[in-house]
């Protein structure tokens, strides 16, 4: 009796560690990639001061999250101190996807894949937010935000789809296929106990 009891407190454990696990949404093939300069297509430049001796370095984080808060915004570059540009960090926002230039002054990321379209899958689309133009940047993060999302297709303005931007949401992720009128990305979901 008293391993019954044993075994069915295991199994118990063992489903509520099961329900507690939870899985997280991960950008795919964004960055950060180092030793990669993406020259070009600026829309905001700052430079950023050293720590303070014994703090961490967030430097290159805080560039990041500038361009995730910029809906502008769809890559980046971290220029590193005492490289080409000064003393200081300097953070670079883009309004497109540069071609990569190998550089060792630099750190680089991206929202998505340039000129790429993941056609396919679909459940829903939208060219605006509250009657204002959507941006690649608000279609990956709305992407992010449904659980349904798997993966997004942003068709660039005054492209195959007319004078606005629209956004294409994906319940799988279909295979790239290299189109000039687009930006996409994927998630992967990653499970966490």
């Amino acid at each position: 009796m008293t391993r019954m009891r044993h075994a069915c407190l295991l199994l118990l454990c063992l489903v509520a560690v099961a329900a507690i696990a939870q899985g997280i949404k991960i950008a795919n093939d964004t960055g950060p990639r180092n030793n990669v300069n993406l020259p070009g297509l600026d829309i905001k430049h700052f430079t950023m001061a050293a720590p303070a001796p014994q703090q961490f370095d967030g430097r290159l984080n805080q560039c990041s999250d500038a361009c995730g808060a910029n809906k502008d915004c769809v890559a980046w570059t971290y220029v590193k101190p005492n490289t080409i540009q000064g003393p200081l960090g300097n953070c670079w926002l883009k309004s497109g996807i540069p071609a990569p230039v190998a550089n060792n002054c630099c750190v680089s990321g991206t929202l998505g894949a340039a000129n790429t379209d993941r056609p396919g899958s679909d459940y829903r689309h939208f060219d605006n937010i509250g009657g204002v133009q959507v941006t690649a940047n608000q279609c990956a993060t709305t992407c992010f935000k449904e659980t349904n999302c798997k993966a997004w297709t942003f068709v660039r303005p005054n492209t195959i789809q007319g004078p606005k931007g629209n956004c294409w949401l994906k319940n799988a992720v279909p295979r790239p296929v290299t189109n000039n009128c687009c930006l996409s990305g994927s998630f992967s979901t990653q499970v966490i106990r």
